[in-house]
């Protein structure tokens, strides 16, 4: 169902739980790995300019904020 959702290169807003806490993150997706159940990610926000992979597992809510 996520893949239908996102795309390489998409603008998303993704609420993910890491440990016992929530946390938010403004980011453009690089890839999907479906059969790692992988998302890659490049956050938008200025400070982090390192690549974020975070397991499908750990993703609550997604929001897409710019549709190519």
């Amino acid at each position: 169902m996520i893949k239908k959702l996102i795309k390489d290169q998409q603008e998303v807003s993704i609420y993910y739980t890491h440990g016992s806490k929530g946390d938010n993150l403004h980011c453009n997706v690089v890839a999907f790995d479906e059969n790692l159940r992988l998302l890659k990610l490049i956050p938008l926000d200025q400070h982090n300019k390192c690549d974020v992979i975070l397991p499908l597992a750990s993703i609550n809510r997604i929001n897409i904020i710019r549709h190519d």
